[in-house]
């Protein structure tokens, strides 16, 4: 510092502004801007120095740049695609995980419209809603949808939307893709093999040729099949009842023996059903 201030009443000219840190008394540290100027004191060359406390800012770059690493590397090392573009739909920047979703790099995809992603007959219309959703701020903030890509690929993705506002930069929307086609898959498979069960099931109770109650978990009763109707059709005549009082009975002692019945057994018929 002494060293400065000499150079400065040698020269007679301003030193450049400065940042530095200053170890206060207390042992505290703070960030300052300074700068020194010449003048006269008492009739004596001497030199004026400014010094401006820049501690907060400072503080707010450095809490700036460390936020801006934990992007950068959620952006790059994520696996989930995203995608920031501007109000007209021009890309402005994408990840890898982005590319490696829609099958395209990222140099065809960057400075283009965000429709080249998509099948030619639905980019012109994808690109329009966009817009007009931008404008009016109702773009889905959260959505599954399948797609049709570019090249004829069909993917489902579960897509997140938002908003990135800076007063001082135009307004962009960032999205996040997710791939879920393979998840889609495999729920699209279980249902097809859940509805062919039912379709057996449903065979089976229809055909087989014991009469057959099917009651809730209250007992009351859900359904029952062909053979039961034949049954009480046949005997209620016989045992003096109308077949409306036959099949109440049949189903009422069924209830009690369920209600009488052992509860480990019960549990368990429940659970192979």
């Amino acid at each position: 510092v002494g060293k400065r201030i000499l150079e400065i009443l040698k020269s007679s000219k301003s030193s450049p502004w400065m940042e530095e840190r200053f170890i206060k008394l207390d042992g505290s540290i703070i960030y300052v801007e300074t700068v020194g100027t010449p003048t006269t004191y008492n009739g004596k060359p001497s030199v004026q120095v400014i010094i401006h406390d820049i501690t907060e800012h400072k503080h707010a770059e450095e809490m700036l740049r460390e936020s801006e690493l934990r992007f950068r590397s959620v952006w790059e090392k994520g696996t989930d695609g995203m995608r920031i573009s501007n109000e007209e739909g021009i890309v402005e920047l994408v990840n890898d995980a982005y590319c490696k979703i829609v099958g395209k790099l990222r140099e065809e995809i960057e400075g283009k419209p965000m429709s080249i992603v998509y099948e030619e007959a639905k980019q012109t219309e994808v690109l329009r809603k966009h817009q007009e959703r931008f404008r009016s701020r109702t773009i889905p903030a959260h959505l599954e949808r399948e797609l049709v890509l570019w090249n004829g690929e069909r993917i489902f993705l579960e897509l997140s939307n938002t908003f990135l506002e800076n007063p001082h930069q135009p307004t962009l929307s960032l999205s996040v893709f997710r791939d879920i086609t393979e998840r889609k898959h495999a729920e699209e498979e279980l249902h097809r093999k859940e509805e062919h069960h039912k379709a057996v099931i449903e065979n089976i109770f229809k055909f087989v040729p014991e009469g057959v109650l099917v009651l809730t978990e209250s007992l009351n009763l859900l359904k029952h099949n062909k053979a039961f109707d034949d049954i009480v059709q046949k005997y209620a005549p016989l045992l003096g009842y109308t077949e409306e009082e036959l099949a109440e009975k049949i189903t009422g002692q069924l209830r009690s023996k369920i209600a009488t019945g052992d509860a480990e057994d019960i549990r368990i018929a429940k659970k192979k059903q």
